[in-house]
């Protein structure tokens, strides 16, 4: 920018054209229509590739363009029992409203949600993060600490980490990750009605809302009740029956979510409880790690409990977490209450996925980026308040002497590059979710060892017919998860696809007989199925005729997939003329002596051919 006389403005005339220019401000209806505007383009800007995403095989199959429920438009036993695991019956509602309008062929219309919902959750931090300033250093008599243009820029600024950290990458790239986005959106509305409009019974609306979307805010109550008994003056009686029913049902839903999601915690290995500080150590200090360090992304990290403890991941993390906490005292250096709200902000949220309570997806990773999001919050009002009380030391910082202003705006120059790097990385990164073999490559340069990843890049080569390349993935998979039955069939496949058939009897006959193997597996136990055929083929091959028949009559106790099922059937009846004695290509075979031999009792009638 140049002044009249020619010459570049300084600093210090910045300064004094923004406070001078009543545009700039969010008092002003056209300022807050122009920031926000402004907000709303960057982020197009930096999720542009989002729009050009595909459906992943990251649970978008099952949830959206697989979904049985939509598919077949009947959205109400969304709300009559879980599905999958959960109970987020808003969500799936959504998502069938959306397919319903817009089709499934492509998913543009659910990444545009996600980045809708993006921008408004960036807009409610900017809020929440407002009232707790404004709240904390309130005018009196017309007299402030600091002018209500301050704030608002102090909010706009934490607000600004909240909408460009790498981390959104993981719920707004990811079509299924919509349930994060909308269960943040109905927390905040919950938090800002009761702060600012104390509005109990809508704010609890909210609440149930947003654990219909998903339970991750099961802790709102928690976090209400920091808020209420640090923050001066802003306790009330009336409030009490609402964070009491909040705490209530917030239990019982968390009981609930727990008891639905552990039939589906296939190889979860919890970790011992006096084991379990070190995984919460873990996953603090990778978080932080992770924020701060810059670290690489990705959907899978692999930290699962027995890896945490046995391989001493969290040696690797825990350094970030002491350096952190030691720091935070220099930080908020005697904002004692200040100290304490941050903590409540970044803790409680992020409690349900710490590795205190064992869940689900821990059986992948303890930790993944988008249950860092509700946390983000915390480190905006960090920003927010650096901004308005910059360190004494950071004043002193040599470099920053020979700034006119050594005030809040110093610490603006500090992170504003940050949100550049972030950006840039955000941006970068939306590209590792474009389709699915991009998304799985992009998992294994990170972490090479992923169960999911490898066993779908051995997908990915079995449908090339690269039997060699899946036999390498499929490898590699049952190497991290050896009691996954999704993983040994395929690997049972890709060897029979090589003629390899002793070695598939040798491999899968130690699977089908493992009583814990059979037991961990039974939630999907469609895939028990693809191990009992991939036996009785190879068996078959080997001439094994009878135990061939055995094994692929027993696939039909698990529930195969129609193809599989088709498969079996096929098989079934052509060895039924084997042991009989009728197929005209085996003449020299031993037929059986009763035809009961030849019969398979788990089939009653044909599979639909």
């Amino acid at each position: 920018m140049i002044n009249k006389a020619g010459g570049f403005l300084s600093i210090s005339n910045l300064i004094r054209f923004y406070e001078e220019t009543p545009y700039f401000h969010f008092s002003d209806p056209r300022g807050r229509r122009a920031i926000l505007g402004f907000l709303a383009l960057v982020l197009l800007i930096i999720w542009s590739p989002v729009f050009s995403n595909q459906f992943i095989m990251w649970d978008d199959d099952f949830n959206l363009y697989q979904n049985p429920i939509i598919l077949n438009g009947s959205w109400k036993k969304f709300w009559e029992e879980p599905y999958m695991g959960f109970y987020i019956p808003l969500t799936y509602t959504i998502w069938d409203i959306l397919a319903s309008v817009f089709g499934l062929a492509s998913a543009w219309p659910f990444a545009l949600l996600n980045v809708i919902f993006l921008f408004v959750n960036s807009v409610l931090t900017f809020h929440f993060i407002r009232w707790l300033l404004r709240y904390l250093y309130p005018q009196v008599k017309k007299k402030a600490i600091f002018p209500p243009e301050e704030i608002d820029w102090a909010a706009f600024l934490g607000t600004l980490i909240f909408a460009f950290h790498p981390f959104q990458v993981g719920a707004v790239s990811w079509h299924s990750g919509f349930r994060d986005l909308m269960s943040y959106f109905w927390t905040m509305l919950c938090l800002i009605t009761v702060l600012r409009s104390q509005k109990l019974f809508l704010a609890f609306v909210f609440f149930v809302l947003s654990l219909l979307s998903k339970p991750s805010s099961v802790t709102l109550s928690v976090t209400l009740m920091f808020l209420v008994y640090l923050l001066p003056g802003l306790r009330r009686k009336s409030w009490n029956g609402l964070m009491g029913a909040m705490l209530i049902l917030g239990i019982a839903f968390s009981m609930w979510t727990h008891d639905i999601q552990s039939k589906f915690m296939i190889g979860l290995q919890s970790a011992a409880v006096p084991d379990r500080p070190f995984i919460m150590a873990d996953t603090f200090g990778f978080y932080i790690r992770q924020f701060f360090g810059g670290g690489p992304l990705s959907a899978d990290y692999g930290r699962t409990p027995p890896r945490v403890l046995e391989w001493g991941l969290w040696r690797e993390t825990v350094p970030w977490l002491v350096v952190w906490l030691l720091a935070l005292p220099l930080l908020f250096w005697k904002r004692w209450r200040e100290l304490i709200l941050f903590a409540a902000l970044w803790i409680v949220p992020m409690a349900p996925t710490s590795g205190v309570i064992p869940f689900n997806y821990q059986r992948i990773s303890s930790v993944a980026d988008h249950y860092f999001i509700p946390a983000l919050p915390a480190f905006g009002f960090l920003a927010a308040f650096l901004y308005l009380w910059p360190p004494a030391w950071l004043k002193n910082w040599p470099a920053l002497k020979k700034v006119p202003v050594l005030n809040h705006f110093s610490i603006a120059w500090l992170i504003f590059p940050a949100m550049v790097v972030w950006g840039m990385q955000t941006h970068l990164r939306i590209q590792d979710w474009h389709d699915s073999e991009t998304f799985f490559h992009s998992i294994i340069n990170t972490h090479p060892y992923s169960h999911s990843a490898n066993n779908y890049l051995g997908y990915f080569a079995f449908g090339r017919g690269d039997w060699k390349e899946a036999e390498k993935y499929f490898r590699q998979a049952t190497a991290s998860l050896p009691v996954s039955a999704i993983s040994s069939g395929n690997l049972g496949y890709a060897l029979l696809r090589q003629g390899r058939n002793a070695e598939v009897v040798a491999y899968l006959q130690t699977k089908v007989v493992d009583p814990d193997f059979i037991a961990q597996n039974m939630v999907h136990q469609h895939v028990i199925a693809v191990n009992y055929l991939a036996l009785g083929l190879a068996q078959a091959n080997l001439g094994r005729f009878a135990e061939a028949f055995h094994n692929i009559c027993e696939m039909f106790k698990y529930s195969p997939q129609p193809n599989d099922a088709k498969d079996g059937y096929e098989n079934l009846e052509r060895l039924k003329k084997v042991l009989n004695g009728n197929d005209p290509q085996m003449k020299q075979s031993r037929a059986l002596s009763t035809a009961e031999s030849t019969t398979c009792p788990y089939l009653q009638k044909p599979p639909a051919l």
